[in-house]
């Protein structure tokens, strides 16, 4: 497999719409040079997305489509892997 961000799993939309809290979409970047010459320092950069909010009819599946998408929005794109073509919908 390439690389990029897989397909996720649905266990963190589970737990959201279980307990109703939102998710945070949470890219951190250039942890992937860490060891390719080490010990050195590596620059790595962390971005926060906007909250998704359960919305009534949410399933788990569709909530991990909007958060994983969501997340890829803030990597780059050639590390958005199967999440880089965001259809329309959300």
């Amino acid at each position: 497999m390439g690389r990029g961000l897989r397909p996720a799993k649905t266990g963190a939309a589970r737990l959201a719409l279980s307990v109703n809290c939102p998710i945070v979409p949470l890219a951190v970047e250039g942890t992937q040079r860490m060891f390719q010459r080490f010990p050195r320092r590596t620059l790595v950069h962390v971005t926060v997305g906007e909250p998704i909010f359960p919305q009534h009819g949410d399933t788990a599946l569709s909530l991990t489509d909007q958060m994983m998408f969501s997340l890829a929005e803030l990597l780059p794109p050639e590390q958005r892997g199967v999440y880089a073509q965001h259809p329309t919908g959300f």
